[in-house]
């Protein structure tokens, strides 16, 4: 479980193809082959694993069909095992001491110290020492530092548990981590201290560690909820490893002074870290294409990533670097490959650099420049560019370790960088800038007029386009001129100041400036304009209040206006017909209005014309000329309590008759019909 976080990818490169990304650091390296790799089944296990600050080498290969622990020293050694069939090299000191873990002859997977000389072994190996357990059945060793510690993982009788082996003893600092009960320690420094990562109990949770001797924390991820590995640590207890980002993919990071950083990638989606020198130079593996399926071997100098493959020089024909797995303090970086389309170790060594390398220059508008690199060893060829490295364009006669400029103007301001050859490799200098100093403005021609437009239907703006101004320079010749706001811009209702402005390359600005104004004709749209309406008066009355509901108006540009009516809603009607007229204004003094009547009628009071017994119901016939509504009452005396048993009859001017009054007791009982006005 304690690789979960990392995706199956250690020795895809079987099947990689090379795709170079830039190398704009400089440094290169000749390629040494360690020999074919070759494995028995899935998971892949040959590979080298480390590297001391002599060369010296700790890895795996096949022997004699099974796994074995094996020593580099210009030839491999094979280390043997604890008694069982297979196992793994996988840290290595100066001394040289090598750990990793073996089969013990009862088949149990164990941490092993394997030390030139030494005299504690396991019987048949006196060399190779079983570092035991916690109390459970298993153990690996990952790492040594020079004092002779080691980290690593071993299980107790409940959890796997990051460990420290120091003087004989190993020490649980697992425990350390709370919640995070499974752990392994995977690198450790000259002063004890140790990285790795720590999982749950249900391995659904991962974060990388920090141990300083004391106590164990969490370093964080680069995601809230990302996983996170801590893969190597140096002696300035700067942290190299990989975690999940908040996309969802694994990239490699550097942990320094309590900051994570994210390393980034070749261009694919994962990158791995996988050790970290004094220096402070990471090295891992990164897929370098969006399908994720090409991974390359990277060196990370700072924070910048670099494909190892652009880095070669002619050693590297027909090598494809997949992934570096340590980097010692000379800058040598082991790891795999293939090799003519087979699996092979590298070791790669560093070439000579640029020891000093050009520097920044500024000097006035046809002055002279020059620019110089010194670099070892010799003897050197030199190639200047003007331009970002590699694709700079060569500057003819340019060959030696200064480059001078005549006669310079503002077209040769920029970068400049030299190609440095020896006969077994190049490298390139940093990059150098040319500033060309001009005290005169650019000359701005063509700048427009002011400008009127209309809002567009329906919004209170407009897209408006204009012919770009030019600017011509003294020294840099045309120079681009830039509006705020830019042409093709929406510009709102009002008057917009628009400046164009010319910049050269000694920092001189010339401008223009504009005016664009837009103008709102638009009138604001009413909705909800009552239709006519008609009102009654009661029978002698000749004016009654008449209210409505207002109607609404929106602007373009105002959004909801108010509404005015006159007469207003709620005034008093007197009888006949009268125009109501309602009207909305924006601020731009654009109107809209509608109309409507409202008809003052005097009201007619009912009369009852039959009034009869039929079966249960009682049926009273009258007769009405208003628009009205009527309620049929009835009392046990004149004089008495008026009680509705009827309500809400229309009257359309016909004879009405009204029936089913409930079928109660009718006599003695008086009725009357009672006019309600709309």
């Amino acid at each position: 479980m304690k690789n979960f976080l990392r995706l199956s990818i250690s020795f895809a490169w079987k099947a990689m193809l090379a795709v170079y990304i830039t190398n704009s650091w400089g440094q290169t390296y000749a390629v040494r082959d360690l020999g074919a790799l070759s494995d028995i089944s899935s998971p892949a296990q040959s590979r080298p694993n480390a590297i001391n600050a002599v060369g010296q080498i700790a890895g795996v290969n096949i022997v004699g069909g099974t796994y074995r622990a094996l020593l580099y020293g210009g030839a491999w050694t094979n280390l043997g095992t604890l008694g069982g069939g297979s196992s793994y090299g996988a840290g290595i000191n100066s001394s040289p001491r090598v750990v990793g873990y073996s089969l013990t002859a009862a088949g149990l997977d164990h941490a092993f110290l394997w030390s030139p000389g030494g005299s504690d072994g396991v019987p048949g190996n006196v060399q190779m020492k079983d570092l035991g357990t916690l109390g459970g059945d298993a153990s690996e060793a990952y790492a040594i530092n020079a004092a002779g510690q080691i980290s690593g993982f071993a299980q107790t009788t409940k959890n796997d548990r990051a460990f420290r082996y120091s003087g004989g003893t190993m020490t649980d600092i697992g425990a350390l981590l709370g919640t995070l009960v499974n752990s392994y320690g995977y690198g450790i420094n000259d002063a004890g201290h140790i990285t790795g990562t720590a999982y749950n109990n249900s391995f659904t949770i991962a974060h990388a560690f920090f141990y300083n001797g004391t106590t164990a924390v969490d370093i964080g991820s680069l995601s809230n909820a990302g996983a996170a590995n801590g893969s190597a640590i140096n002696n300035n207890d700067q942290i190299a490893g990989y975690s999940t980002t908040v996309d969802g993919f694994d990239h490699a990071f550097r942990y320094a002074v309590g900051v994570l950083s994210d390393l980034g990638t070749l261009g694919g989606g994962y990158s791995y870290a996988n050790a970290i020198n004094n220096s402070n130079m990471i090295v891992g593996g990164a897929f370098t294409d969006s399908g994720n399926l090409i991974y390359h071997a990277f060196v990370c100098p700072a924070n910048t990533m670099f494909d190892l493959n652009t880095m070669l020089d002619n050693s590297g024909a027909g090598w494809v670097l997949s992934e570096a797995r340590a980097i010692n303090d000379l800058g040598q970086i082991v790891g795999v490959g293939t090799l003519a389309g087979a699996d092979h170790g590298f070791l790669l060594n560093p070439l000579p650099q640029i020891t000093r390398q050009p520097t920044n220059m500024t000097v006035v508008c046809l002055g002279n420049a020059s620019f110089s690199v010194t670099a070892t060893p010799q003897p050197l060829t030199f190639q200047w560019y003007k331009g970002l490295p590699p694709n700079g364009l060569a500057i003819l006669n340019s060959t030696n370790n200064t480059l001078n400029l005549t006669n310079v103007t503002g077209l040769q301001a920029g970068p400049y960088y030299v190609v440095v050859k020896s006969s077994v490799a190049s490298t390139t200098s940093t990059v150098a800038t040319l500033t060309v100093l001009d005290s005169a403005a650019p000359v701005i021609s063509g700048c427009p007029g002011n400008i009127t437009n209309l809002t567009d239907p329906g919004v209170c703006s407009v897209v408006v386009t204009w012919a770009a101004p030019t600017a011509q320079d003294g020294c840099d010749g045309p120079v681009a001129v830039s509006c705020n706001p830019p042409s093709g811009s929406r510009f709102n209702k009002g008057t917009t100041t628009v400046t164009c402005i010319a910049h050269d390359s000694s920092g001189n600005t010339n401008s223009c400036s504009f005016g664009v104004t837009v103008l709102d004709k638009q009138s604001p749209t009413i909705t909800g304009c009552p239709g006519n309406l008609t009102n009654f008066t009661q029978a002698g009355v000749t004016a009654t209040v008449v209210s409505w509901v207002l109607p609404t108006a929106t602007d373009n540009c105002d959004g909801t206006v108010p509404v005015v009516c006159l007469p207003a809603s709620g005034s008093v009607f007197t009888q006949g017909v009268t125009t109501v007229t309602c009207k909305a204004g924006d601020s731009s003094g654009n109107t809209n209005s509608c109309s409507f009547t409202v008809s003052t009628v005097q009201a007619q009071n009912p009369v009852i014309t039959d009034l009869k017994v039929v079966g249960t119901n009682v049926v009273i016939q009258f007769v009405s000329m208003n628009a009205g509504l009527y309620w049929v009452q009835t009392t046990a005396t004149p004089t008495g309590t008026w009680t509705d048993v009827q309500t809400g009859i229309l009257g359309n001017g016909s004879t009405i008759t009204v029936t089913n009054l409930g079928g109660a007791s009718f006599l003695p009982r008086f009725f009357r019909v009672k006019l309600a006005l709309p």
